[in-house]
Formats: structure tokens, sequence, C-alpha cells
């Protein structure tokens, strides 16, 4: 149940949940799958907007980890079990939450980046049942899979490439 400032507030629930993000959202209809039904979800705005909405529902356990301890486990068994998630969520209400699995693509612009993104492909190649991961290193290796990327094998890729101030230098495909 959502009231909005006109309802009447409810004093009492058998749970409150506070937060009305993906987490808060999904508690709330996991419970409801559960049998329980007197369920008030707070929240501050509207629902889904706010962390939510900016993290697009982006699950990216090599991304986001700067090593294999419990973090990237619980990210990665997160990411795992989305799958069937979408896929009820879809049957359920008809809406189709676009997962794509086709992964990330981590790129670097400096020296700096570079070291950070060599340590990060060595700890995550030794991390048991990490996703197995390609090294792209040599220009040539790197303009082949943009090539790759852009080719109709790969499906849409769009994209632009903006400088420090904000001007569109150039558009993919243009």
């Amino acid at each position: 149940m959502l009231q909005d400032e006109t309802s009447r507030v409810t004093k009492t629930a058998e749970v409150i949940i506070v937060g009305g993000g993906v987490i808060g959202l999904s508690i709330a209809r996991e419970l409801a799958h559960r049998g329980v039904s007197d369920i008030v979800l707070v929240d501050k705005g509207e629902p889904g907007k706010e962390a939510s909405w900016a993290a697009g529902g982006i699950l990216a356990p090599q991304v986001e980890a700067d090593s294999a301890d419990d973090f990237f486990k619980l990210a990665r068994a997160s990411r795992d079990l989305y799958p069937s998630f979408a896929q009820a969520l879809h049957d359920q209400t008809g809406i189709d939450v676009e997962l794509d699995q086709r992964g990330t693509l981590y790129l670097g612009f400096n020296e700096d980046d570079e070291v950070e993104l060599r340590k990060r492909f060595d700890w995550q190649q030794r991390a048991a049942k990490a996703l197995p991961m390609g090294k792209l290193g040599q220009v040539d290796e790197i303009a082949d899979f943009v090539a790759f990327l852009l080719s109709e094998r790969s499906g849409v890729v769009t994209g632009s490439v903006i400088d420090w101030d904000q001007n569109v230098i150039g558009g993919l495909g243009d």
C-alpha cells in the first residue's frame, strides 16, 4: 500500500519498509508473495526515483569491487540471481526491465588507469568463479574491438565522445 501526503496516514502495520527503491519494493513484493498483506512502504519522494533511478539497475561486480572480498561475492551472487528475478517481474507485470547481460567495457585513458585495470584484471582472473574476461591492451586489439562493436554483428551501440568541457567531439558510427 502506497499513500501520498493527502491520504490518511496508517499508524500501524505488520511491516513498515523505509525506502521505496529497488530493494524496498523488492522486499515488499517478496513479503506479499509470502502472504504478508499489511505492508506500508515509506519513501521521501516517488518510489524508485532516488538511488535506484540513478544506478539504472546496474549489477557490475567486476567494476564495483576492488578485491575478491565478501562484497564481491555478494555482488556476484546478486548478479547471478537477477535474470530469474527479471523474468519473474516480466511474467507478473508484463514489463520488460531490459536486462542486458553482454558485459561491461571498462576503459582506461592514461597510465594510471592502465595500472589500475591491470591490477583489477589480475585479481579477478585469480578470484574463484569470476566471469571470464577478455584483456585488451594493444591499440590494434582495442581498434578491432571497437570496430566489432560498431559492426552489425554486435547489435546496437550508441555513444558520444565528450571532452572535459562537455563539447561533443564525435559520435560512435559518425
